[in-house]
């Protein structure tokens, strides 16, 4: 037990992600958001925490071809609008993308994109068609969205409910569209008296859709209606950590593991959710070279250590903030990932 002592305080160092690249698509056919370049930024520093991701950006549509699509872990359409953005070809290998198990984050005006069903592909996969007359509430509205699924890793440091001030989009009328196999993660509450301001999906993930009566599966997609100002992304870390998590979930990255432990158990961290004292236990001569604590922006958390037996060590986390953390176990044939909630 002195050698894994010894490798647990040796280990203390920053971890090195895996590494990802991720494309930032752009391109406006339509009303084009002075966020645009914000939300590129916001990527590329969250990419740089402990070198998670790489980012490449453009507003042309050449990207979409099969030989450049094959190097991205996701595909982002940030603030992109209009129709007739992508060719046929280039349609077609971003198909060949999502159904070969690509990585989709769409943002804000993504569903104000190929309107009118003009691609059934795109529009399913991203989930929705905003409505025309009126778009969306004026912005900088005031409202209070609900959790829906506080489990899931994008959305799950946000709570029960979250407060935000948005352009909030309306799916119900005039080309509007919303599709009813989007897993719900947000619902703005009642934004006004008219049919389309009632409560409704604001955010959503998917893994599996219909196309044209085809059942296609194995990809992620996230998207959000959030992320119209600039603020959003250079300064609201709830939403920047949706981002950053919504990025590293559409990349499939084992951090974001609910689980706790292999199927093969061995090892275990409870309780979960802790409040103070949080045991990490070995099974079966499990021999561990490094446990590492990090918050949901990527940064290293310490942990005192205050008790070791044989099969386990206890860990002191009562000063740490209440909230989402991610733990990682190695050693040198396994990294066993998950994550916390502390209390």
């Amino acid at each position: 037990m002195k050698i894994k002592l010894l490798l647990l305080l040796m280990a203390l160092s920053n971890l090195c992600f895996a590494q990802y690249r991720v494309l930032v698509y752009h391109e406006t056919n339509g009303f084009r958001h002075g966020s645009i370049n914000a939300g590129i930024q916001m990527f590329e520093d969250l990419g740089a925490i402990d070198n998670r991701w790489t980012v490449d950006n453009s507003q042309n549509s050449n990207v979409f071809n099969a030989t450049n699509l094959a190097q991205y872990d996701v595909v982002v359409w940030c603030n992109t609008s209009g129709n007739n953005l992508l060719n046929a070809s280039e349609r077609t290998a971003f198909e060949n993308y999502i159904t070969s198990g690509g990585g989709f984050v769409g943002i804000h005006a993504a569903t104000d994109t190929y309107r009118d069903g003009s691609w059934p592909f795109y529009n399913e996969l991203v989930g929705a068609i905003v409505q025309t007359s009126p778009n969306h509430t004026s912005n900088n509205f005031n409202a209070t969205m609900d959790v829906e699924d506080t489990t899931h890793p994008t959305v799950s440091h946000l709570g029960t409910t979250w407060n935000k001030n948005e352009e909030y989009y309306y799916w119900e009328l005039n080309g509007g569209q919303l599709s009813t196999d989007n897993n719900v993660l947000l619902r703005v509450r009642s934004t006004g008296s008219n049919s389309y301001d009632a409560p409704r999906p604001i955010t959503w993930y998917k893994t599996s859709m219909v196309v044209n009566g085809t059942s296609i599966s194995g990809f992620r997609a996230f998207y959000t209606a959030l992320g119209h100002n600039s603020g959003d992304y250079n300064g609201n870390s709830d939403f920047r950590t949706m981002m950053e998590n919504a990025v590293l979930w559409a990349a499939n990255d084992t951090t974001l593991s609910v689980e706790g432990f292999l199927p093969d158990e061995k090892v275990s961290v409870y309780p979960n959710p802790v409040k103070d004292m949080l045991s990490i236990s070995f099974e079966n001569e499990f021999v561990f070279e490094q446990i590492q604590f990090y918050d949901t922006a990527g940064k290293k958390v310490n942990a005192r250590i205050v008790h070791e037996l044989d099969d386990s060590i206890h860990f002191d986390i009562g000063t740490w903030s209440a909230g989402v953390y991610f733990y990682q176990v190695r050693n040198k044939d396994q990294v066993i990932s998950g994550k916390l909630i502390k209390e």
